[in-house]
């Protein structure tokens, strides 16, 4: 990932769960006994809030980091066979075999933190 990158997606990504639920403003009324504000629960409103909540936020997050999980074993995968490739094989040291090593460690070890991280959240 791209350092720069990242508070510009960090913001953009703020906005947009701002935006997103704006529309369940219309929901809500003044319940004029209690002088509050209140969501109308008609059975449609019913369903449409659990439908909306249940995908925004369990469906949704799950398999976005799913996919990303996924695209990122790919791009380890590819990162991997470039590696090598670049290595001459009547040139080997054990300096590249260690960096090799460590750098295969590293991507397993991320690789797999994505994984626990995705299903913890789809458990709980």
């Amino acid at each position: 990932a791209q350092v720069p990158l990242a508070p510009y997606t960090i913001e953009c990504t703020i906005v947009a769960w701002l935006i997103l639920p704006i529309h369940m403003i219309i929901y809500y009324e003044i319940n004029p006994v209690a002088n509050i504000c209140t969501l109308s629960y008609s059975g449609s409103i019913a369903f449409y809030h659990s439908t909306y909540t249940i995908t925004m936020g369990d469906n949704l997050p799950a398999t976005i980091m799913i996919t990303t999980a996924i695209l990122i074993l790919y791009n380890l995968v590819m990162k991997r066979n470039l590696r090598r490739q670049q290595v001459n094989p009547n040139n080997v040291t054990a300096r590249s075999n260690a960096n090799s090593s460590a750098q295969r460690i590293h991507d397993q070890q991320a690789l797999v933190m994505l994984f626990v991280q995705a299903s913890f959240y789809c458990v709980v």
